[in-house]
């Protein structure tokens, strides 16, 4: 699983079925949270995995972002 990129969330989400009795809290202001891929791949194949996932971290530009603090 790696970052491919960023969106942008006024609300908290869950992938859990919704409880309507405790609804998902909103944010004040928009919070900037990480997406991202898993690839999955072919037994023993690990290095095919790991050449797709370099390239695919090169070509998203986001592997040096950090949030604030780290």
């Amino acid at each position: 699983t790696l970052r491919t990129g960023f969106v942008e969330v006024s609300k908290a989400r869950s992938d859990w079925a919704p409880n309507l009795q405790r609804p998902m809290p909103t944010f004040a202001t928009p919070r900037r949270v990480p997406h991202g891929v898993t690839l999955i791949g072919q037994l023993f194949d690990e290095g095919t995995l790991g050449r797709v996932g370099i390239a695919l971290e090169r070509a998203s530009g986001v592997a040096g972002e950090r949030p604030p603090g780290f």
